[in-house]
């Protein structure tokens, strides 16, 4: 089934972006929001997958550990970091909409139940990153 695929690519999109959103955190201790948000954010995608657990189980999906590159320069600026992390949580949200298009298609209510709440919080994710982007941009290019 394909629906067992899209599963496990949830996972492995999940997963990274989780490692991400740590790896951002802990790089820009300085900044608060940042620190506290990618913790923050990186802790749900972990509970995000906790809720999904049965229904891979049900669907036969094989959720994967997949190598993910995360960026370890300690003197990386926050706006490259940002920029950087934000296609990849834009294409973890809309691997959830995949899934969950899957669900109404073959009308599994529960999952769908589960998963319309995660995919909006997905929805949110990258949309702080934009907004931080948007925050960091002035500031990083007139002090440039």
């Amino acid at each position: 089934m394909k629906l067992a695929q899209t599963i496990e690519d949830v996972y492995a999109a999940e997963t990274g972006l989780a490692r991400q959103l740590l790896a951002l955190s802990t790089r820009h201790v300085a900044d608060p929001d940042v620190y506290a948000m990618g913790r923050t954010l990186s802790k749900r995608c972990d509970l995000h997958l906790g809720e999904l657990a049965p229904y891979a189980q049900r669907y036969g999906a094989t959720p994967r550990e997949v190598p993910v590159t995360v960026g370890d320069s300690a003197d990386a600026d926050l706006l490259s970091d940002l920029r950087r992390l934000y296609p990849i949580a834009h294409e973890v949200e809309i691997t959830w909409v995949i899934l969950l298009q899957g669900a109404l298609a073959i009308r599994d209510t529960e999952l769908v139940d589960v998963l319309r709440p995660i995919q909006a919080e997905a929805q949110h994710r990258w949309q702080w990153l934009r907004t931080r982007i948007k925050d960091a941009s002035p500031q990083v290019l007139a002090m440039g």
